[in-house]
């Protein structure tokens, strides 16, 4: 069994990645066979202009701070995590694909478009979203194909929220697992 790993270390990480000093995709999914994070306080400050793929889905994180210094990121897969707030997301200018679901999100920055122009799929779903007007920071982006952010959130139940999306963000192809 390997070791459960509670904090990231700079040694940790090379043992769960190797030894790649450019590596492309860096994948620390937490479970209960390797341990699931609480932090990335040891996650590489200076940024890895190689890496494109990062999945930190099923930790215990709190916050995505380190991340943001790697701007090439284009997927990033922070689902199942205890996240409350987008910070580690703002900088990340080439992502095109966003997974936060199940997390703890209850708003949708209004940065967001502008910040994420490239952005062609989000997960928001299982999150605390509970206000329609939430997803007006939606409608920036224009690259969006794929949504997934009423399943799961408290405002699912709310009437008429699929035609609002579908009216916020008039490029999607499929919305929910639908087309």
């Amino acid at each position: 069994m390997r070791e459960r790993i509670a904090h990231l270390t700079p040694e940790a990480l090379r043992r769960r990645c190797g030894d790649d000093a450019h590596p492309t995709e860096i994948q620390l999914r937490g479970s209960d066979e390797v341990g699931r994070l609480r932090s990335l306080d040891g996650f590489p400050k200076k940024s890895l202009p190689s890496l494109r793929s990062l999945d930190v889905s099923g930790n215990l994180l709190v916050s995505l701070a380190p991340v943001d210094q790697h701007g090439a990121l284009t997927a990033l897969d922070a689902s199942r995590n205890e996240l409350v707030a987008w910070d580690g997301v703002r900088g990340l200018s080439c992502l095109t694909s966003l997974d936060l679901s199940g997390n703890r999100l209850a708003h949708v920055p209004a940065w967001l478009g502008g910040a994420l122009p490239r952005l062609e799929a989000l997960d928001l779903g299982y999150n605390e979203l509970a206000s329609l007007r939430e997803l007006r920071a939606l409608r920036p982006l224009r690259h969006l194909h794929r949504l997934s952010v009423l399943r799961g959130n408290p405002l699912e139940r709310l009437p008429h929220a699929r035609c609002f999306v579908l009216a916020h963000c008039g490029g999607l192809q499929q919305l929910e697992e639908r087309p």
